[in-house]
């Protein structure tokens, strides 16, 4: 309980008490929604340079980690398992240091580089590494993205070939517009946010049911009505997308990138591209003392901090219903 002194110019205070009551819980460490959110490390680099910023690579890399970690969102390139080496159980060995911080940070996926599938030894290894670490719930790889029909029969066999070396890292596909590859050779379905508008949604809602997972996203399109996370739109609807999110029972969204410039392009000047919208892939800005959140990754993280309250609530719920006598609750 406290008082609140409201003034405004020409008129006296006002005085109102307030009383909250503050429930006693606490967000998850590990957010409940899944996110991967691209982020090329090497123009982050660049783009701190440039802006003034004197640290090197592993400054960099903490930078952006903690950045991620205080919007409770997780960038592939900061929380990727290493690529294919000469020597893959070493250079494993050495990422060990860097998985203890990104655990630190609450990482809710790892990226398991997709070209590991040309060394079926080295993923074995990684697939070995990751059940050591208990992260078989958020290790993933991409094996396609959004691919033509011509295309299928390969992206199948290649999920087949990845699944039976290694088992515990699941692939997903991104998906887009009226001919999407909905196969379960991807147990992690990304759709494109309009097919919820196709006939493809029944097949969408349905396959968490059947065993797998959907994730969803709003690269460069679309527009309005759909929510996105353009500079053109009201902070609500880089929010509301989360509320969506969760309403649907999906369980993880992709964004291709955080921090994508046009070449030459000052993003503290401008963010046009040439679909042309403003903000398309670009949520963080450049400082002298490391990177900036834009206001629109606020917005996203009070979104992801939603789908926990939303996910905390639905389980109280389940747990007075197993209760009995709380029907009205």
């Amino acid at each position: 309980t406290g008082v609140l002194e409201v003034m405004g110019a020409g008129d006296l205070p006002i005085e109102l008490i307030v009383t909250a009551e503050v429930f006693d819980f606490a967000l998850p460490a590990v957010p409940a929604l899944k996110t991967d959110f691209g982020l090329d490390l090497d123009a982050a680099a660049a783009h701190l340079r440039a802006a003034g910023f004197n640290g090197g690579a592993e400054a960099v890399w903490t930078a952006y980690a903690d950045l991620a970690a205080a919007h409770r969102v997780t960038f592939r390139d900061i929380a990727a398992l290493p690529a294919e080496s000469a020597d893959y159980g070493r250079t494993l060995a050495a990422f060990e240091s860097r998985l203890s911080a990104l655990q630190a940070r609450g990482v809710s996926t790892v990226y398991v580089p997709h070209t590991l599938l040309d060394a079926p030894e080295q993923l074995a290894q990684a697939n070995a590494f990751i059940e050591k670490h208990g992260l078989a719930d958020r290790a993933f790889t991409q094996l396609a993205a959004t691919p033509p029909p011509t295309a299928w029969q390969a992206v199948y066999e290649a999920s087949q070939k990845w699944k039976a070396a290694a088992p515990s890292i699941r692939p997903m596909m991104t998906n887009y517009g009226l001919q999407p590859f909905l196969s379960d050779a991807a147990p992690i379905w990304a759709v494109h946010a309009p097919m919820l508008d196709t006939t493809n949604n029944k097949a969408i809602l349905e396959y968490p049911g059947a065993g797998g997972e959907v994730w969803w996203f709003v690269n460069h399109s679309p527009p309005r009505p759909y929510a996105n996370f353009f500079v053109d739109f009201a902070a609500i609807e880089h929010r509301m997308f989360f509320w969506q999110t969760w309403a649907l029972g999906f369980k993880g969204v992709h964004y291709w990138s955080g921090n994508f410039a046009e070449e030459g392009q000052d993003p503290w000047e401008t963010q046009l591209d040439v679909t042309p919208v403003n903000g398309d892939g670009f949520l963080v800005y450049p400082g002298p003392n490391g990177p900036l959140p834009s206001i629109r990754l606020e917005s996203i993280r009070d979104g992801v901090e939603d789908f926990d309250y939303l996910t905390l609530l639905s389980a109280g719920i389940d747990a007075l219903k197993k209760q009995g006598g709380n029907a009205a609750v």
